[in-house]
């Protein structure tokens, strides 16, 4: 899960991303506004986050950048980081880098990437990532995905973890009815500061995620993508030691793929 949303503009330069998201738990209330600069091969990404809580108010800026080459048989490879500064301490100075390759065809697709966080500046507190997915036409109007993350905390004891290592897995699918493509999806497990959606978002709050849902939209309108994207979570603050659910709302418009 990778690559795949840096392919969608590959052609097309300028500026391919747009999104403004919406989200609330039982803590507080947050809303993002993110951009993404196509390039060619370059990707550049910029997203400000401001979360409105009465214990912990905090404010984000997130600049992304991400190197896309082979194209050789469906075959795309990437590198790239993230630079994070905030207001709140721990994800102050954060320096994510991650990596990946997709091989894509029109009947499969299969991504692996990992990805590497040092949180605050603190070379001692890292967070080490792996995930795979694997997708298949199943039948002319079906597309099946499965997606698969592993992370390892280098330091348990900073923010009360039980353990060090958070599996997850999850499935969606999405049905290609021409100019729309509705979707829904569901994953198990726990994450801990994830790299997520091709390496183009972070986590950078460190509650533990214990399964989630999703669902959306997105339609094809003259070379541009708009959607409407859902998505629940459960959550765990491990240093409060308090639950919560997190429910949130994202409309997007991107440019169409034209690979």
């Amino acid at each position: 899960m990778i690559l795949l949303f840096a392919i969608g503009g590959l052609e097309v330069g300028g500026l391919t991303g747009l999104s403004l998201s919406n989200f609330s738990d039982r803590w507080g209330r947050g809303t993002a506004v993110g951009a993404v600069l196509d390039l060619k091969r370059p990707l550049l990404g910029f997203s400000v986050l401001s979360y409105r809580s009465p214990s912990i108010p905090f404010k984000e800026m997130d600049f992304t950048f991400s190197y896309r080459f082979g194209f050789q048989g469906g075959v795309v490879y990437s590198i790239g980081g993230h630079y994070i500064l905030s207001d709140y301490p721990f994800s102050n100075n954060t320096l994510i880098l991650f990596g990946g390759f997709g091989d894509y065809s029109y009947l499969s697709s299969f991504e692996a990437g990992a990805s590497y966080s040092m949180y605050g500046g603190d070379l001692s507190y890292g967070v080490l990532q792996v995930s795979v997915s694997a997708g298949r036409l199943i039948n002319p109007r079906g597309w099946l995905d499965v997606f698969a993350f592993l992370s390892q905390v280098s330091d348990t004891s900073t923010f009360h973890l039980s353990r060090p290592i958070f599996p997850s897995v999850g499935v969606s699918f999405k049905l290609l009815l021409g100019h729309l493509t509705p979707y829904v999806g569901v994953w198990l497990g726990e994450q801990f500061l994830t790299v997520k959606w091709y390496g183009l978002v972070a986590y950078a709050y460190p509650h533990v995620y214990r399964g989630g849902a999703f669902a959306g939209l997105t339609a094809d309108v003259s070379g541009i993508r708009p959607g409407i994207h859902l998505t629940y979570d459960r959550m765990w603050d491990p240093v409060l030691r308090r639950s919560s659910t997190r429910f949130g709302l994202t409309f997007s418009a991107t440019a169409s793929p034209s690979i």
